[in-house]
C-alpha cells in the first residue's frame, strides 16, 4: 500500500511539474490560425508595411519553446526597424530583440522582449527554454514573432558554441 501512494505521489509532481512544450511548426500554426487584422502604420510596432494581414493572438496560458539563438546581443542589425514617420525609423527595438532557431534546425521565430537588459543574458548558440505566457504571437507575411515578452520569460539557459547547433536549412536561390 504504502509503494503505491508513494507511485500515485510522484505520478501526481510529475503531472503538475510538466511543461506544455511547444515546437516551432506547432507555434507557425497556431499563428496561421489566428484571427487576422490589417497593419496601420501609426500603431505598427513591427516591420509589417501598412495593408499588411497580421495574425496576432494573446498567449494567456503557460506555453513553453526550447530554440537556439542566432544573434549577438550587441549587433545593431537584428530587427527590421518600425516606421514612426515616413522619413525617420525606431531602432529602439533592435536591443530587445532575439532571433531562435527550433532544436531541429527547420524553422526559426523573432522574439521580441519589453525592456533591452531582458535580451542581454541570450548569446549566441545558446540553448533557451522560453515561457511564451502574455506575449502576443504574431504572423506578418511570412515572419512569425513573438512580442511583449519579460525577464520572467527566460526560464533556462545552456551554454553553447557551433558545435551544438544543429546545421542550418540550406535554401538555394
Amino acid at each position: 500500500m504504502r509503494i503505491f501512494l508513494t507511485l500515485l505521489m510522484l505520478s501526481a509532481a510529475t503531472f503538475l511539474n510538466a511543461r506544455q512544450t511547444v515546437s516551432f511548426t506547432q507555434l507557425r500554426a497556431m499563428a496561421d490560425a489566428a484571427p487576422s487584422q490589417e497593419v496601420d502604420m501609426h500603431v505598427n510596432k513591427t516591420f509589417a508595411a501598412p495593408g499588411t494581414i497580421r495574425h496576432s493572438m494573446d498567449i494567456t496560458e503557460d506555453l513553453f519553446v526550447e530554440g537556439y539563438v542566432l544573434t549577438e546581443p550587441d549587433n545593431p542589425n537584428k530587427d527590421l526597424h518600425y516606421y514612426i514617420h515616413y522619413t525617420t525609423a525606431n531602432s529602439a527595438t533592435n536591443s530587445q530583440c532575439v532571433y531562435l532557431l527550433g532544436l531541429d534546425g527547420k524553422y526559426g521565430i523573432r522574439v521580441n522582449f519589453t525592456d533591452d537588459d531582458y535580451a542581454k543574458p541570450l548569446k549566441r548558440y545558446h540553448r533557451v527554454c522560453l515561457n511564451l505566457k502574455g506575449g502576443l504571437l504574431c504572423k506578418e507575411a511570412e515572419s512569425y514573432v513573438v512580442n511583449g515578452l519579460t525577464d520572467k520569460a527566460i526560464v533556462d539557459i545552456k551554454y553553447g558554441d557551433k558545435t551544438t547547433m544543429p546545421a542550418h536549412p540550406v535554401k538555394k536561390i
